[in-house]
This record gives C-alpha cells, sequence and structure tokens, in this order.
C-alpha cells in the first residue's frame, strides 16, 4: 500500500507538500483558497487504495484574537474537507517541527524563516525536486518531512 501524505502549512496563502510514501514529490501554495477550492485540490490527491493523510500545522496563539481565529479557520476547512474525503488526519505544533530543524526557543522568526528555508531546501536536493520554494512551501516541507523522520 502507497502512502500519501499532504503536510499543510495554512494561513491566507497555504503551503503544501506531497510525499509518496516518505519523498517529496511535489509542493506549491493556494492564495487565499476557498472551501471549493481545497476540496477539489485534496480531491485530485486522493487516490484509492492509499494511506491518505493530511497533516496540517496547528496554530500558534497570537497575541491577537483575530489572527488566531483566522489560522483557526484556515486549518479547520482543511481538516473538515479532508475528512469528507475519508484522509487520516494529524496535526503538529510549529514548535515541533521548528526544534527538529534546529530552530531554540530563543531566536526570532526571522531566523527560524531561514533555518526552514534551508531544511526545505537540503529535502528538495535530495529528491531531485527543482522549484525554490517560498517561505510557506518550505514550511510545509519542514512539516511533512519532520513527520516523516519521527516515524522511522
Amino acid at each position: 500500500m502507497t502512502e500519501l501524505l499532504l503536510s499543510i502549512d495554512p494561513g491566507s496563502t497555504t503551503g503544501w507538500a506531497l510525499f509518496w510514501d516518505g519523498i517529496l514529490n511535489q509542493y506549491g501554495t493556494l492564495k487565499n483558497p476557498t472551501h471549493d477550492q481545497i476540496w477539489d485540490f485534496i480531491e485530485n490527491q486522493w487516490v484509492i487504495e492509499n494511506e491518505n493523510i493530511l497533516l496540517v500545522e496547528t496554530q500558534f496563539y497570537s497575541k491577537n484574537a483575530r489572527t488566531l481565529i483566522s489560522l483557526t479557520e484556515d486549518r479547520m476547512k482543511w481538516e473538515m474537507t479532508a475528512l469528507f474525503q475519508e484522509f487520516k488526519i494529524e496535526r503538529i505544533a510549529p514548535k515541533t517541527w521548528q526544534k527538529a530543524i534546529g530552530a531554540k526557543s530563543f531566536e526570532g522568526r526571522d531566523s527560524i524563516k531561514r533555518r526552514a528555508m534551508m531544511y526545505a531546501k537540503s529535502v528538495i536536493q535530495e529528491c531531485n525536486v527543482i522549484k525554490k520554494p517560498t517561505q510557506d512551501e518550505a514550511d510545509a516541507i519542514c512539516i511533512g518531512q519532520t513527520w516523516i523522520n519521527a516515524r522511522k
């Protein structure tokens, strides 16, 4: 049985990375995805007789309540859509994958983003994918690869 992992960095620009049997296959972004766009996107990834997993980054707890609500809504759009399409749902906290790529708790956001980009580029090189990732794509790659590494 083949395992498909779709890792998601939800937000107004959603980064995604698709892994087949633990190997990065492709990645990209969706800008302000609607429920219908998410449905079509997930439906196009789903394959019968596969274990289909949606891995979603949980939201960080922002000091701004509106940001927290927006991030939660974005995550739930993905999770609810994936559930209806019979994906298994997994979640990962931002600090979990950031720690796994070597980020320290005292590092600032810019430093963590640089680390994520470097880590994602190393994963991309191993998989022979050519396109340079955006920051949202890099985060989705890190999210997926961290989850895969933790299961080895």
